[in-house]
């Protein structure tokens, strides 16, 4: 996995600006969990160009043919949806934690080392709920590159934001 500090510097200012984006948004700290987790789970360009969604896409569908194989039968969007929504709340439990650590609520007291730990948690358990909304989004033909930077755009359009991010062509191989 790589993070943010192997991305170029035009790729962490429009990191920056979407972290940023995403705090107005979701009302997030930009040193909270949930932009730490991000930065965490951000990978730049694997080797050959290749970009992160697409090898994704392609390993994700070679593991879920060994999971899901033809004696088995065939998971409906439902089922994919609901294993998306299962990791998001897995996710949710996790800033739960993170909370409680941060205020010092019921018997936690501030640590750094179970704050640590409960990032690197959420981290996995987003990473988890972006494979599975894949999944879920291949499930129906949509090609989630696509879809990711067509509704940033509008996010930005509606609300006057200059960043955009720029709509990939529709991935044939992988769609």
């Amino acid at each position: 996995m790589t993070t943010g500090a192997s991305l170029t510097a035009s790729e962490r200012q429009l990191l920056g600006r979407a972290l940023t984006t995403a705090t107005v948004m979701t009302h997030v700290t930009p040193d909270g969990p949930l932009a730490k987790a991000v930065e965490l789970i951000v990978a730049d360009r694997l080797p050959g160009g290749v970009d992160t969604l697409s090898e994704l896409r392609s390993k994700g569908n070679a593991r879920r043919d060994r999971w899901h194989t033809p004696d088995t039968e065939p998971w409906t969007g439902a089922d994919w949806s609901n294993a998306m929504c299962g990791e998001a709340g897995e996710a949710a439990n996790v800033v739960k934690k993170i909370r409680r650590v941060e205020t010092g609520t019921g018997h936690h007291l501030p640590d750094t080392t179970e704050h640590a730990q409960l990032i690197r948690n959420l981290a996995l358990e987003l990473a988890d709920t972006i494979a599975y909304a894949d999944l879920l989004a291949q499930h129906y033909g949509i090609d989630l590159r696509v879809a990711i930077a067509e509704k940033f755009n509008i996010v930005s359009e509606r609300e006057g934001f200059p960043e955009r991010i720029t709509v990939p062509r529709p991935d044939v191989d992988h769609g």
